[in-house]
């Protein structure tokens, strides 16, 4: 599943709090993300329309050919490839709990969303920073 951090029609901590929920009912997120994973994406909005960072659209076919590569491959995606064309970004997003960051040489990094990031946004976590942030 993917949602846009930018969502103006459905908040994307709406599917944030429901994927927790489906989370904790499986046995936390190791067992969920067998069969379940949630891609947060940065500067997107509803159905890929404008959004802080232009996206060009095109998830729809990025997300479909995933999910088929995992129903008949079993190939489960570790990464979804999330394109800026305006920006001329392109930013590996991990699924939730993950989230990317760039560290001071500009390699890609993983860190672990904050404990009640729904119940307790954070704008800082809300955007995957492009500028490292302490841990």
């Amino acid at each position: 599943m993917t949602t846009g951090w930018e969502d103006q029609t459905l908040p994307p901590s709406d599917h944030v709090a429901w994927y927790e929920d489906v989370a904790a009912a499986m046995g936390g997120y190791e067992k969920t993300q067998e069969f379940f994973r949630l891609f947060p994406l940065p500067g997107l909005a509803h159905g890929g329309g404008k959004g802080r960072i232009g996206t060009g659209g095109g998830h729809k076919g990025v997300h479909m050919q995933l999910l088929r590569d995992w129903v008949t491959k079993g190939v489960k995606p570790d990464v979804f490839v999330h394109r800026w064309p305006s920006a001329k970004l392109t930013l590996p997003v991990p699924p939730y709990p993950l989230q990317c960051y760039q560290d001071d040489a500009g390699r890609w990094q993983t860190r672990r969303y904050p404990e009640n990031l729904v119940r307790h946004p954070d704008p800082g976590y809300a955007r995957c920073d492009l500028t490292p942030t302490a841990k």
